[in-house]
């Protein structure tokens, strides 16, 4: 019988994930202003205010990138800081977002990133998070992100 349960679980997950919410409701479109702020942060050459506008300040976070497992707010920061601390940081666009409302303050948005930059070569990729909507503001508690080759 446990099975069938097993079954089902899965028949829903993978039904919900297949919908795509291309009409923004509230709960989307709220969520969504998230990104437009850490693009400016981003695009202002401010790399903490990037993170601290997105990411859920928490030891529970946890960021998955191109092999590797980070936990913690404070090693996301310092992981951003390792690696585009010492460098321009360009142009950060986000496009093709695709959201998946799981319920009024849980939500799963994939697209791309991309950075332009003037002086190296520019990066893009793919991305995968979920927001929880926490003390009123949507907050990135798990991001999944690569590197496109």
């Amino acid at each position: 019988m446990r099975k069938y349960h097993y079954l089902a679980l899965l028949f829903l997950l993978v039904s919900t994930s297949c919908h795509s919410t291309r009409k923004e409701n509230p709960t989307t479109a709220e969520a969504l202003r998230v990104f437009g702020d850490q693009q400016m942060s981003w695009n202002a050459g401010n790399l903490d205010e990037f993170v601290s506008k997105g990411y859920w300040n928490d030891a529970a976070l946890t960021l998955f990138s191109n092999g590797e497992i980070v936990k913690g707010y404070d090693q996301v920061l310092a992981r951003y800081r390792e690696r585009f601390g010492e460098s321009e940081l360009g142009k950060l666009t986000f496009t093709g977002f695709e959201t998946v409302g799981v319920t009024d303050t849980l939500i799963v948005v994939r697209g791309r990133w991309r950075i332009d930059y003037s002086a190296q070569d520019d990066r893009e990729g793919l991305f995968t998070l979920v927001l929880r909507k926490i003390d009123g503001e949507w907050r990135i508690i798990h991001d999944h992100n690569s590197i496109s080759a």
